[in-house]
């Protein structure tokens, strides 16, 4: 279970209307809409395979570019922490 983020920063002041996206994995769309408050996240299950993305960008905004990010599931980085921690007292 990864979590992927479209990240823009947006800009502050005297902005109008900010930047919008689309993304597709494997051929779906899976997020669409303005980038608000700098970000949208969405979850995504991956069996480990790669798959295709898209991402499609609306510049309409003094928004300042645009990254693709994928966060890897929380638990195996806990316990990978747990361990060293751990491992570390001995």
């Amino acid at each position: 279970a990864y979590r992927l983020v479209i990240d823009a920063p947006a800009c502050w002041k005297y902005c109008k209307a900010h930047d919008a996206a689309r993304l597709w994995i494997d051929g779906k769309q899976v997020a669409t809409g303005e980038i608000q408050k700098g970000r949208i996240e969405v979850a995504f299950d991956s069996d480990g395979h790669a798959v295709p993305f898209k991402l499609e960008l609306d510049h309409v905004s003094d928004d300042e570019g645009v990254r693709l990010l994928w966060l890897p599931p929380a638990e195996p980085l806990i316990a990978e922490a747990v361990a060293a921690a751990k491992a570390a007292d001995v």
